[in-house]
């Protein structure tokens, strides 16, 4: 992977650190489905408006289905998913569930895409992940182990969060198998639009039920939404995407082992929270792990010859040329 690209999976796990923030404030004044719609809907219609101004052609048509289906695999499911486990469980739950992201790749990269598994990968997503696993459960927002008890809800925001990552290691598969050719800026519009309005019907039903609060009206609530929406949705997906492009699903992925770092950072600078050793130990982990996983075995460049090997190879094609000349003059005579 270029320098470029590292910086811009680097800036997408600073990104996506700080979405669980946002859902942990967002899902108690408003709800689950309405976060989860809300996020998308808005990024959807931010996205496909300023595509549309600047005169893009976005292939509604031609790729519909592409849209449909990454839009429920990597939006509206998994966002549904994230914002119920923001509800019922810290969110250092959630980041442990979202680091299993990468192993969901690489083994469903090996059942479609003929992926291979070397050791040096292997060694890096066990790495990664206990690396994700150390600081969550010592992290800044506090312990997945005893902070709710392990209670039934606990245990199924564990399940939503682990089926979410799954969602997104089978949507990036899907996009590589299926939709090669659909452009990343149209998939991130188009999908996250399409998403949102499947999830309309519902958040508007949940809503008409979710009694209100008065955090409704406080401008953090407003600023956490547009941050989720077009922070984390709208930006953070064109990065996604173009990595996606230009480095495939698998090193892509590998954000997911990056975010917890970042999370420990925004807890340590906006919520006044404080790194412990631990929280150090995982990140050189995940750090090492990426490191491990993104490496590639170095391409050899070709060795220029001499003057005397080179005039010792046209030496011995020329005698190889007359021992042919003479053998079809053999054979002609």
């Amino acid at each position: 992977m270029s320098t470029l690209n590292w910086f811009k999976l680097t800036a997408l796990a600073a990104i996506w650190g700080s979405s669980f923030i946002f859902m942990k404030i967002l899902v108690p004044v408003i709800g689950v489905l309405p976060t989860a719609c809300l996020r998308i809907l808005i990024s959807g219609l931010v996205l496909t408006l300023g595509m549309k101004t600047l005169g893009m052609d976005l292939e509604f048509k031609k790729h519909f289905r592409h849209y449909l289906t990454v839009g429920v695999l990597n939006a509206a499911l998994p966002f549904f998913l994230y914002s119920f486990a923001a509800l019922h469980a810290p969110s250092s739950l959630s980041v442990i569930m979202n680091s299993t992201t990468p192993i969901f790749g690489a083994v469903f990269a090996l059942i479609w895409l003929d992926e291979k598994m070397s050791w040096k990968k292997g060694a890096g997503f066990l790495i990664g992940t206990s690396g994700v696993t150390l600081i969550a459960l010592t992290g800044s927002h506090g312990s997945a182990s005893n902070a709710n008890g392990l209670s039934l809800m606990t245990l199924m925001a564990a399940l939503a969060g682990l089926t979410a990552a799954a969602c997104y290691a089978l949507s990036g598969i899907y996009m590589k198998r299926f939709a090669p050719s659909v452009r990343s800026y149209s998939m991130a519009a188009l999908s996250h639009l399409l998403g949102g309005l499947l999830l309309s019907p519902f958040a508007l039903m949940e809503w008409a039920g979710h009694p209100s609060s008065p955090a409704l009206y406080e401008s953090r609530t407003w600023v956490a939404l547009l941050c989720l929406s077009l922070l984390c949705s709208s930006i953070g997906f064109l990065i996604f995407y173009h990595l996606f492009d230009r480095v495939g699903p698998t090193q892509t992925l590998m954000v997911g082992y990056l975010i917890p770092a970042f999370g420990i950072l925004w807890g340590a600078l906006f919520l006044g929270e404080t790194i412990r050793m631990e929280m150090v130990l995982g990140t050189l982990l995940i750090l090492g792990a990426v490191a491990l996983i993104s490496m590639k075995k170095p391409v050899s460049e070709p060795r220029a010859l001499t003057k005397e090997q080179l005039d010792a190879l046209i030496q011995n094609e020329l005698v190889a040329d007359a021992a042919s000349t003479t053998s079809t003059g053999t054979m002609v005579s």
